[in-house]
């Protein structure tokens, strides 16, 4: 959802477009970087294999925790990197541990 977002602004996906990539993480994340070589999303690349296949997404397949936790944490990145890119805030300064 985050990267046909990103691709909508960055490169006009359109709705065809967006049916086309589907569920396909890599496509979406090929033509992302494709619009934007420079992308903080690059760091996705060679991490989104800890998602499960399409057709294994929706059976209800328990995943050990550290599998579980990696997805949430590509998610919440690619989620706020794509949000700081289109709002142009950045918060990241003021989010960082104080001693």
């Amino acid at each position: 959802m985050f990267l046909k977002a990103y691709l909508a602004v960055n490169s006009g996906l359109t709705e065809t477009d967006a049916k086309r990539i589907g569920h396909d993480l890599d496509e979406a994340l090929n033509r992302c970087l494709a619009a934007t070589p420079a992308s903080e999303l690059r760091a996705l690349v060679g991490n989104l294999n800890v998602f499960p296949d399409v057709g294994h997404r929706y059976k209800g397949i328990e995943q050990p925790l550290g599998i579980l936790w990696k997805a949430y944490e590509i998610a919440q990145f690619t989620g706020t990197t794509v949000c700081r890119t289109l709002t142009g805030r950045d918060v990241r300064s003021s989010m960082r541990i104080r001693h």
